[in-house]
């Protein structure tokens, strides 16, 4: 086996806590973790902690490393996988065999926000459309706030929020919409 990222051959079995252990570099810091071993490790839990929100200054894991990553166990291309929004990188899954490479820093990112234990649901389609999706009405927020300027866009949000709580919401819009003579 080799790291897929200094592609080093020497691995140590580390404990990463609750008593999922890991295959780890040590030159690099990442680690690997079979899928049988987490689905293992899951069962045991046997629960799953909601996620928490993003802390204000929490640690960034170090710069996710450049270029392509082989599988350690089967040698096939890892397929990286977009984790949040706001969480900066991205976690790498072999299509192949199901293991999972944590770049160094990563699974300490993801333990903080309790998704440590969603690693399998955030490899499925449903997580990723609903991302692609949440990144992309930040995306159009974003433009908007930029074409209007903050004070309007924030005015314009409180007419939004209020509209969408309004009982006669359909009424409103309809007045909104009508041209004037």
């Amino acid at each position: 086996m080799k790291c897929p990222v200094c592609k080093k051959d020497e691995f140590v079995v580390e404990d990463m806590g609750d008593g999922l252990t890991s295959l780890h570099c040590e030159q690099c810091e990442g680690h690997w973790l079979p899928s049988f071993v987490y689905w293992k490790w899951r069962q045991r839990r046997g629960f799953n902690a909601p996620e928490t929100a993003s802390e204000a200054g929490a640690r960034a894991p170090k710069p996710e490393p450049k270029g392509a990553k082989l599988c350690p166990e089967c040698g096939r291309l890892l397929i990286k996988y977009r984790v949040s929004k706001d969480i900066p990188f991205t976690v790498d899954r072999c299509g192949n065999c199901a293991g999972v490479w944590l770049d160094c820093g990563e699974w300490a990112a993801l333990k903080g926000r309790d998704l440590h234990d969603d690693l399998d649901y955030i490899f499925t389609s449903v997580w990723q459309a609903g991302l692609r999706k949440e990144i992309s009405a930040g995306s159009v927020d974003a433009g908007l706030a930029k074409a209007l300027g903050a004070a309007d866009y924030a005015r314009a949000k409180k007419v939004r929020d209020w509209l969408s709580e309004h009982p006669e919401r359909s009424r409103l819009l309809a007045f909104l919409g009508r041209r004037e003579a």
